[in-house]
């Protein structure tokens, strides 16, 4: 949401909010003001990522996030802001004001959520889609593979340093 004054001071920005999560949805801005729920605009079958955003200009943004690991019941990634969460064994979480990236045990990265600019977000990740494959998205792609297939290069880019408790937020 923008302050009162917003198209007077910019008169060209975008009227939308867009979520890259394998494919492009846009959500016009004034909603943010009661939220968005994106869990529908994420395109991973069984819809393993809950995400909700929510913007005021005089609060600023209050995200949401939530992760369903391998037919587990969902983790609380983010909540209000705050990262919590208790992560499978070996796993890891980093993050700072503009991202937040979890990676497993081997530091592939599982899942990030990140702003860039004012009213872009991205979503990629690699979840598990039945016993032998997996569902990779990398921004407004999706595609499906068979998890003994994956390659480097399917996975998304690692943003952060781990381990997490020294690196608390330093980019790679």
């Amino acid at each position: 949401m923008r302050g009162p004054f917003a198209t007077m001071t910019h008169p060209g920005s975008s009227d939308t909010l867009a979520i890259y999560a394998g494919g492009k949805v846009n959500f016009p801005i004034k909603q943010l003001s009661s939220g968005i729920d994106f869990t529908h605009a994420i395109r991973i079958p069984g819809e393993p990522i809950h995400l909700f955003i929510q913007k005021t200009w005089w609060s600023g943004w209050n995200c949401d996030l939530d992760m369903v690991f391998q037919g587990e019941p969902p983790i609380v990634l983010m909540k209000h802001n705050k990262v919590s969460g208790q992560l499978p064994a070996g796993w890891d979480i980093n993050f700072d004001d503009h991202a937040i990236e979890v990676v497993d045990h081997e530091g592939a990265p599982i899942l990030q959520v990140i702003q860039d600019r004012d009213y872009d977000v991205y979503v990629n990740t690699v979840t598990s889609n039945g016993p032998n494959g997996v569902a990779i998205m990398k921004g407004s792609k999706v595609g499906f593979k068979r998890k003994d297939s994956l390659s480097p290069q399917d996975l998304p880019k690692v943003l952060f340093k781990y381990p997490s408790e020294p690196n608390r937020g330093v980019r790679q």
